[in-house]
């Protein structure tokens, strides 16, 4: 084989930096959208960042008016309480020595958020070099204290400690609890009154007993700072119109630092080469952000235009519509649909939904007609929540209803795939006897 070199001329898409940031940007929710400019404005001295997390990213003078003032902006938020904080609290009102202290002091801070103790008792012991019955002792003390069956190490623990401390005992439950709780979660009723020898109907009764338990004993203690939505853009009814705007609260200002002007101006200074390219970036940020904002208009008109009826009326539903039906619409890539409602809200008369919210797939009706698989859902939900629980309908009886009664016309594993989304048990584990 001869070796030689070859020109070849071919043409392939190449990503720039700038690209590859506008698509991220575009992709970001609000929060994630105001911490990329604060760092972007960590970097770039002539980027100035007004947003609704902090009045500036650039130190106020000293002569302002509201200097050494917190922004008006600033949400501060009040510290809660947390489980570590609630249980120090009750061990402190305890009469127990300093070392005893110090070992359950150790303890409390290996409960988790749920309530549950995940430390290991053998290690914790040669950490302090006691035994491991002082740490069990101790740890007990931990479980006397307020939420009751706080300090458990696994769930059979936890609901045991509840019903044990219960006024009025229910022993049979705490029988179950005990040997049969694995079965009693498997809806084997049977089995464990056939074990126990009582009724099927007092093991049912011991079952809906225990959904009264906390599982997670500790979940009413925040551990952190709470997360709220809050929408990206607002739409109003105007007459029968509907107007779409952004929620300002959340629009941030990207300027340029005006105190640079002066050396930028001067071409024949050092600085001017770097000043121009980081003037350039800021440019470049306000393009994007505004490309940003126009792309996330254009899909919620187009979705307006689809679900129509569903921000109008009252009871209407939302009818079938997917990404691509958008991209379509507003001649786009569906992966710039899918980046645009991205972790994006909206505020209507309805409620606070997710833009993904509005896309459903099609479900086919008797009469060739389309349908929202959400209008399947719910029909489905009331179909179960009517049905004789004695008798629990099958998948493919659900499957006959839906099709005889609403005309939709889907299988049974359709069926069974909603109920799973649902969260609704199969027929064989909704029986009540």
């Amino acid at each position: 084989m001869k070796q030689g070199l070859v020109q070849q001329q071919t043409t392939k898409l190449v990503m720039t930096n700038e690209l590859r940031q506008a698509i991220s940007l575009l992709q970001y929710s609000s929060a994630e959208l105001d911490q990329f400019l604060q760092e972007q404005a960590t970097e770039n001295p002539l980027l100035s960042v007004e947003s609704f997390r902090v009045e500036s990213t650039r130190k106020k003078k000293k002569n302002s008016p509201s200097s050494g003032q917190p922004s008006a902006k600033m949400e501060q938020q009040e510290s809660r309480m947390t489980i570590h904080d609630h249980l120090q609290k009750q061990i402190g009102l305890l009469k127990i020595g300093s070392e005893e202290k110090q070992i359950i002091n150790y303890l409390i801070l290996s409960i988790d958020k749920s309530g549950y103790f995940t430390g290991n008792i053998e290690e914790i012991g040669n950490r302090f070099t006691v035994p491991t019955s002082v740490i069990e002792s101790l740890l007990g003390k931990i479980q006397e204290c307020e939420p009751v069956g706080v300090g458990a190490r696994n769930l059979q623990e936890c609901l045991l400690i509840q019903l044990k401390n219960l006024p009025e005992r229910n022993l049979l439950a705490e029988e179950v609890v005990a040997n049969h709780l694995q079965m009693l979660a498997d809806r084997k009723w049977k089995d464990i009154g056939a074990k126990l020898n009582v009724a099927i109907e007092q093991i049912q009764d011991v079952f809906d007993f225990i959904q009264m338990l906390d599982p997670r004993p500790a979940s009413a203690f925040n551990e952190g700072v709470s997360n709220y939505i809050v929408p990206d853009m607002i739409i109003k009814k105007e007459q029968e119109d509907l107007a779409v705007s952004f929620n300002e609260r959340l629009m941030p200002s990207i300027k340029v630092d005006s105190s640079y002007e002066p050396i930028i101006g001067q071409k024949d200074n050092e600085a001017y080469k770097y000043l121009r390219e980081k003037m350039d970036q800021v440019h470049f940020l306000k393009r994007a952000f505004e490309q940003r904002l126009e792309t996330m208009q254009k899909v919620m008109k187009a979705i307006i235009d689809r679900q129509r009826d569903f921000f109008l009326k009252d009871d209407a539903k939302l009818k079938p519509l997917t990404m691509r039906d958008i991209a379509q619409m507003i001649d786009v890539h569906e992966s710039t649909v899918s980046r645009a409602v991205n972790g994006k809200y909206v505020q209507t008369s309805k409620g606070v939904f997710e833009l993904k919210y509005f896309f459903t797939s099609t479900i086919q009706t008797e009469d060739f007609e389309d349908a929202s698989s959400k209008e399947v859902k719910e029909a489905m939900k009331t179909i179960v929540d009517g049905e004789n629980k004695k008798k629990p309908l099958s998948d493919q009886q659900i499957a006959a209803i839906l099709k005889e009664k609403h005309g939709y016309n889907i299988s049974r594993r359709t069926v069974a795939k909603y109920r799973d989304q649902l969260g609704i048990l199969a027929s064989s584990k909704r029986k009540r006897y």
